[in-house]
């Protein structure tokens, strides 16, 4: 019995400990307010003076916009290196093309460039890597896998200091509107609205369709990727179009904000 009372008692202490610490800018030695500090995959962020308290992980993780992130076994003092992109932007097709890439690095190394924006999630609905989302295969956005490896290939971009950027085109997708026409923007006539270049839109609005988004958005920051860059997210810019709220500034912002 006094066994199981001190497994209980271990339990609870364990449970209750906390990393306390401060995020500071290394360059300036100043302390960073609202950095984000990731401890057992939930998110907590810093107060005015750079400070923290949360639950105890075996790592801890810290990132602030215009820093790099960094990783840390324990709490304390923690530096972040101030860093800004400069990419180059490359389609799926031209970042698995060998000589293209090859070009793209040559050109980081001979320059300021130090990152990439990289298509993932493509203009007319395809997603460029083997993705478990259900919904991805049903529709026919997996017809083009173009990286095999995933992981390996962000992780290569890594080892040469290349910081990633993945591309989401977010609401214009011809496969998934074709599958889930509910959730398409129309035309005045009830129809689904077409772009120019003959591609439906998603209604930002219909906020059943976030959750395919974000569901790709997630598996492809866990492949590796250092930022996800939404594209498109909008409406489309068009006369005569309807929405499943008002077309008004008011609403488009709503929408748009929520996402």
């Amino acid at each position: 019995m006094k066994a199981l009372t001190l497994l209980v008692t271990l339990a609870t202490l364990t449970w209750g400990a906390s990393t306390i610490g401060t995020v500071f800018d290394k360059t300036t030695q100043k302390p960073i307010p609202n950095a984000i500090i990731i401890s057992g995959s939930k998110e907590y962020r810093t107060d005015c003076n750079g400070a923290f308290k949360v639950p105890s992980s075996p790592i801890i993780g810290a990132r602030a916009i215009g820093y790099e992130r960094k990783f840390y076994k324990s709490g304390g003092r923690m530096y972040l290196q101030p860093f800004q992109p400069k990419a180059l932007y490359l389609s799926s097709f031209g970042a698995t093309h060998g000589k293209i890439m090859g070009n793209a690095k040559d050109i980081i190394k001979n320059t300021e460039i130090n990152a990439l924006v990289i298509d993932i999630k493509m203009d007319r609905g395809q997603i460029a890597f083997a993705t478990t989302n259900p919904i991805a295969n049903k529709i026919g956005a997996q017809e083009l896998i173009l990286f095999k490896d995933i992981k390996k290939f962000t992780s290569d971009l890594r080892k040469e200091g290349i910081y990633s950027i993945a591309r989401i085109v977010t609401f214009k997708d011809t496969p998934l509107i074709t599958a889930y026409p509910q959730w398409g923007v129309r035309k005045s006539d009830g129809s689904l609205f077409k772009d120019k270049e003959g591609l439906y839109w998603i209604d930002p609005s219909q906020k059943e369709s976030w959750d395919y988004m974000i569901s790709i958005a997630e598996e492809t920051a866990k492949a590796g990727f250092d930022e996800i860059q939404f594209d498109y997210v909008r409406f489309p810019d068009a006369k005569g179009v309807k929405f499943s709220v008002e077309n008004t500034q008011a609403e488009r912002v709503k929408a748009i904000s929520g996402f």
